[in-house]
């Protein structure tokens, strides 16, 4: 199967991609430079060539929003 995570170089997805390349999938995680998640096109296209996508951003999406403070 092939996977596109986002939020794949972060702590959630590089665990991910491990789990999923030893399982003997072919994943896709793009960077934040590589793939714009706020680009609708960007991400209309990065999602024809995937079977499952998987929404791991741990950051509130590359730093644009910052998380709230406890």
């Amino acid at each position: 199967m092939r996977v596109l995570i986002t939020g794949g170089t972060g702590a959630l997805g590089r665990a991910f991609q491990a789990v999923a390349i030893a399982a003997g999938h072919d994943v896709l995680a793009p960077g934040h430079t590589e793939l714009d998640l706020f680009d609708p096109p960007a991400v209309a296209a990065a999602v024809q060539a995937v079977d499952a996508v998987l929404g791991l951003p741990t950051s509130g999406g590359g730093g644009r929003a910052p998380l709230p403070r406890r």
